[in-house]
């Protein structure tokens, strides 16, 4: 009885334990936007970047480039972000994606700079 229980509780800890860390994955795939830091709670990834100012371009290159296209040809799965936060090296200017990840197949399906694929991302996308 007493080894059916710890197997019980096995089973409902380790999909927990070996479910990947959207944080760690976007890190990785980031990694040559050199990000200070990147955090994922309750459905926010969160990317501050050491740039004193977060541009639309290089907002859209991290979204588009980075968690979608290198996500996706990487096998990453960022389903669970819900929104996506790119911050300044401050922490306070920026922009946030209210959709995260839920529209990187129209993203990756558009031309990139299109009228088109930046309406994906700009559509869904406020200041911070």
């Amino acid at each position: 009885m007493r080894n059916l229980i710890h197997l019980a509780l096995l089973a409902a800890i380790l999909p927990t334990a070996l479910a990947a860390n959207p944080a760690d994955d976007a890190r990785e795939i980031l990694a040559m936007w050199e990000p200070k830091a990147v955090t994922f709670s309750k459905g926010t990834l969160t990317i501050i970047l050491p740039q004193r100012a977060i541009t639309p371009d290089l907002y859209s290159g991290v979204l588009a480039a980075g968690i979608c296209l290198m996500g996706s040809g990487l096998s990453k799965d960022f389903s669970a972000v819900r929104e996506l936060v790119v911050l300044n090296a401050f922490a306070r200017q920026g922009y946030v994606n209210e959709h995260g990840a839920a529209d990187c197949d129209q993203i990756n399906a558009a031309p990139a700079g299109s009228v088109a694929w930046r309406s994906i991302i700009f559509g869904a996308t406020h200041g911070h």
